[in-house]
Order: structure tokens, then sequence, then C-alpha cells
């Protein structure tokens, strides 16, 4: 198997040299092998996660079978089947990598380093982010120059939706991760990435360049840039960029959320046929079975088409049943989010009551296992407010949408993410008070639109939202004007 994945295992196909048994030894960081072969692998298969391209988890588990008892390959194909794959907490094939990792480290002496990665693996198996968070970052502090370590850790801040988090600490490894360290370059778009998430624009842009410069070919840089032109408001030069840089991200593992970009330029820029085209002819490609993040961003982009009144047809039906399936799953809090965009779109009555059933099943379970995990927490929280404000919203219940909306929305980004994913929340809500019926929501949803614009001042889906939200409210007399909280009933 491992011979058919990548024939020349000495290699990355970014030209750099895979680590032997003394490489990784030499750089501080060794490791529980002798086989060369399982060494350059599990390098490959991390060069292949830190890049978003190839095929990450099948070299991983090549890696596992050069070397049964060596546990960080296992602990990669953890980590990528908890965060990137949608299942119950107690999911057969995470609990059989979960012993198979066990059974490694009990049979073979493994350093610090590994032996911690692990605890942090086990961690997210038992669906506890945060404690598996906090026990990569101790490693970490001990091992600043692991590039693995650094890449775990921001997956886990983005999915508790931790984005200061995330950044403090690519800002504390990143002197460990200089030029000459393997896969430094990574990094550097990590950290565009984080800046970009915290609110500073100019530092995230600085780290993109800086990671483009030494590999053009990065899609996670790339994509920071295209998160930098999003949250500013800087479209037409987004889309520019993206349609520049096309041959560099279309074909690697970010393709379709790179599309996903390149798509939300052109709805704000108001460029809707083209828009729909993207979607028909780019993103739905990528749905397929098994996978999660091509669902998250077919159902973000449909809904958003429907925000600017466009009409998509049948097109929920490719999304609506694969996420449905996932309504028990509950592992991540974010693909709850996109399981209530796809069963509120549904015509069919039940799969709404189906959602809303598992929901509260979930949120009722006396194990104390899930009690204690991130994603119950998380739910117990915003899991029946999001489930309830987008069916209000589907409804034609506009107050009912943006009241719980406005309620939960500095809960909104426990549910893990990018700021420009859970934007969608914040554009059914401005929507929602602009359709609601009293002066109260159309003047908040005029307000809304002008806190959105401090940081979008060139946004054009701004601009717009701003026209419609000013006359809906400068045509309404003042009665009517006390808010939810407020109002005497």
């Amino acid at each position: 198997m491992a011979e058919k994945i990548y024939p020349d295992v000495e290699f990355a196909p970014s030209g750099r040299q895979l680590r032997n048994v003394e490489d990784w030894k030499k750089m501080g960081l060794p490791v529980s092998t002798d086989s060369t072969r399982s060494a350059r692998l599990l390098d490959l298969s991390l060069e292949m996660v830190l890049g978003v391209y190839g095929t990450p988890y099948e070299t991983a588990l090549a890696a596992a079978e050069e070397d049964e008892d060596f546990a960080l390959p296992v602990c990669v194909l953890l980590w990528l089947m908890i965060l990137g794959s949608s299942g119950k907490l107690e999911d057969d094939k995470i609990l059989e990598l979960v012993k198979r990792m066990e059974t490694a480290v009990s049979v073979r002496e493994h350093t610090d380093r590994e032996r911690g990665v692990v605890a942090a693996v086990l961690e997210m198996s038992r669906g506890r982010l945060e404690a598996a968070v906090a026990v990569v970052e101790e490693v970490g502090v001990l091992w600043p120059q692991d590039a693995m370590v650094a890449k775990l850790t921001n997956d886990l801040c983005y999915f508790l939706g931790q984005s200061v988090r995330m950044r403090d600490y690519n800002a504390r490894v990143l002197p460990s991760l200089s030029e000459g360290v393997p896969m430094f370059n990574y990094v550097y778009g990590m950290m565009a990435f984080t800046s970009e998430e915290s609110g500073d624009y100019d530092t995230a842009m600085l780290f993109g360049k800086k990671a483009l410069a030494v590999y053009a070919k990065d899609p996670w840089a790339i994509h920071a840039i295209a998160h930098v032109h999003e949250m500013r408001g800087t479209h037409a030069e987004c889309a520019e960029f993206l349609r520049s840089t096309k041959g560099d991200w279309d074909t690697t593992n970010l393709a379709c959320h790179c599309y996903w970009h390149l798509g939300l330029c052109l709805l704000e820029l108001g460029l809707k046929e083209d828009a729909m085209a993207i979607f028909d002819e780019n993103i739905s490609g990528y749905i397929g079975p098994g996978g999660v993040f091509a669902l998250v961003d077919s159902s973000q982009y449909l809904q958003r088409m429907e925000l600017e009144d466009m009409d998509v047809g049948r097109r929920w039906q490719k999304v609506i049943g694969p996420l449905y399936e996932m309504r028990e799953h509950h592992r991540l809090p974010f693909n709850d989010l996109h399981i209530a965009l796809a069963s509120a779109a549904s015509d069919n009555a039940s799969l709404r009551e189906g959602a809303q059933a598992a929901m509260r099943t979930y949120l009722s379970e006396g194990d104390e296992k899930i009690r204690d995990t991130t994603a119950h927490r998380v739910l117990s929280q915003v899991g029946i407010p999001l489930l309830s404000a987008v069916n209000a919203y589907r409804d034609n219940k506009y107050d009912e949408c943006a009241n719980i909306l406005l309620s939960h929305r500095y809960l909104i980004h426990l549910l893990g993410g990018s700021g420009a994913q859970r934007d969608i929340l914040t554009l059914i809500l401005i929507h929602a008070c602009i359709k609601a019926g009293g002066k109260y929501h159309a003047r908040l949803g005029t307000q809304l639109v002008h806190e959105r614009l401090m940081t979008k001042r060139e946004s054009k889906m701004t601009t717009r939202l701003l026209a419609l939200a000013s006359k809906k409210d400068n045509g309404l007399s003042s009665p009517g004007l006390s808010s939810p909280r407020t109002s005497c009933k």
C-alpha cells in the first residue's frame, strides 16, 4: 500500500527531503520507530495535513502498517477522522484506532513528546476538545519546533471557536519554526489565518505573503489572504487574487472551500449568474460519500444565495439528505450548524422535526461521558435556539428569528469555524430584522448594517443591505419601538 501512495518516499511533492529516523532525532523530535520508511511516511502525511493536499489519511495508514507499534501515525489517523468526518462519540472505527494507539504505547517505550500527543488525541476521542488543546499546548511548550503539534493546536482551537488562543500559540512557537525547520512555511500560513481570525488583518497579509514567497502552492496561506479580503469587504480584489492563483489551489484538498470564497466574492459583487455557476460547476461537485466539508460549504452557499433572492431550485436536495443523516452524531457543534440550515430548508416537516428531536434527545442524555463532552456543553447553550431560529426564518416568523439570534449572538463563536463561516447567522439576523414587522427590528437592522460597515467599508452587499434596512426603518412610524425585552404584554 505504501508503495502505491508515494513510490519515491524520500521527497515530498514540495521538494523537501522527508525526515528519516536520524533526521527526526537531530531536530530534537526523536520518533519511536526504527523504520526509515515509516518515519518518512509519517513526515509525508504531516506535510499533506499542513499543506492541505494529497492523501494524508492513507499515507498515515501506510506509515502505521510499516510499523504497527509506532503510535504517532495512528494519532494522525485519529486526528483526521475525529475532526474531518462526522460520527457519534463512540464510533467503531475510532474505538478501534484508540485501542491500536494505546496498545502501541504499552508494548513499546515512546518519548514524552509522543505520549503527550497520544494523551491529547485520547481526549479528542472522548469528545473533550478543551482538555485536548490544553494537553497539546503543554507539549508545544517543551517542543515548540514541532509543526505537527502547532497544526493540531490550531485545528482544535478552530473547532472551539478560540481564535485568539490559536493566534497566540502560533506567536509563541514561531521563533522556533524559523527558516530551515521542516514545514516552517506552513506555519506562516497558519499565522496568517489566525491573525485574520483575531482581527489583525495587516499581520495576516504579511504572513500570508511570506508563506507564499516560500511556497506559492500553499492553499492555506492563499485561503488566509482570501479571508482578509472577505472581512475587509474588498471582494473585487479577492476574486482577482483567487482567479490568479487558481492553478495553485485547484488541485488541493482546499479547492472546494476556495471556490466557496470565490463564490462569496461574486455574491457580494452582485454577479448572481456567475455565483450560481460556481456552485453548479465547482462546489457541488465535491459532495461525496463520507465528506463533511463540501456539505458545509454547500449548505452555507445555498443559504447565502437565497438571502440574495436567488432561486436555487432543487439544489438543496443534494445537501439535505447527507446532512440529515448526521443529525444524531453531535461530534462537532460546527457540523450541527449546517445540519440546522439543511433541515430548515427542507419542505419535509418530518425532517425538521427529526433534527429537533435528535437535538433534544442528545441534550437530555444521562450518560456522563456524553455530558462531559465539548459538543454537549456547547449545544446545551445554543443547540435548540439555533434550530428554532433558522426554522423561524424559513416560516417567515422574522421577529422570532431575530429575537433568538440576537439573544444568543455572542455565544455563536462556541460553535467553532471561522468568522466568515459563522457570518451566515449574522446575515440571517440582519435579513430577519429587515423583514420583521415592527420599528424596533427595523431600526436594529439598520444599526447592525452600520456595525458591519465598520470593517467591511467596501462591501457592496453591505451597501445594498443598508439601503434595504434604511428604507424599512424610515418607512415605519414610531409606535412599536419598544424592544422584545421592554414591551409590556
